[in-house]
């Protein structure tokens, strides 16, 4: 099976590129401002809790993955 000719791209592959870039960023950052929203909210709580640690265990770790996106996209521009 022979690849497709760049005549026949619905988009160029710099266009894709930043597509993808865009909405991982977006989606990236997105995350990480929820997450430190839900990160504060949980440290006002009774961290006595176990669901309330659960919560700011959670939130640590949604707010390093939202960090490891938004990393890889503004390394994808250089």
């Amino acid at each position: 099976m022979m690849a497709p000719s760049s005549e026949h791209l619905l988009v160029s592959h710099e266009a894709y590129r930043w597509f993808v870039t865009i909405v991982t960023g977006g989606a990236s950052s997105y995350w990480l401002f929820i997450d430190s929203f839900r990160l504060r909210k949980a440290l006002r709580a009774d961290r006595s809790k176990g669901v309330v640690r659960d919560q700011i265990f959670g939130s640590i770790v949604g707010l390093t993955i939202g960090a490891i996106g938004v990393l890889g996209a503004v390394l994808s521009l250089s």
